[in-house]
């Protein structure tokens, strides 16, 4: 006789994920999204930083209290953070 468990159910998201390719700059993109979904995206005080990898993503964020709705926008771009300090050396040091 064998016995086996099974776990039958679907997971739901409680998010919509939606890629856009534009060669705009995130402002850029920003600007145009909110003129045309009417809402408010505006440029996060602190960026996605993945400080590991020297690399930072702009990030814009909406929050829509009448439709219980949060918005991101992450650009796809990085900007390049480098912590080396630069040395003073001569032609043959």
């Amino acid at each position: 006789m064998s016995k086996f468990l099974a776990f039958d159910f679907e997971y739901e998201h409680d998010y919509t994920l939606i890629g856009i390719h534009s060669t705009l700059e995130d402002y850029r993109l920003a600007f145009f999204l909110n003129q045309n979904l009417n809402i408010q995206l505006s440029r996060s005080n602190d960026d996605l930083d993945f400080s590991q990898d020297n690399c930072k993503f702009p990030f814009y964020i909406y929050d829509d209290e009448n439709n219980f709705t949060d918005w991101s926008l992450i650009s796809n771009k990085h900007a390049y953070t480098s912590s080396a300090t630069v040395e003073k050396s001569n032609l043959f040091g």
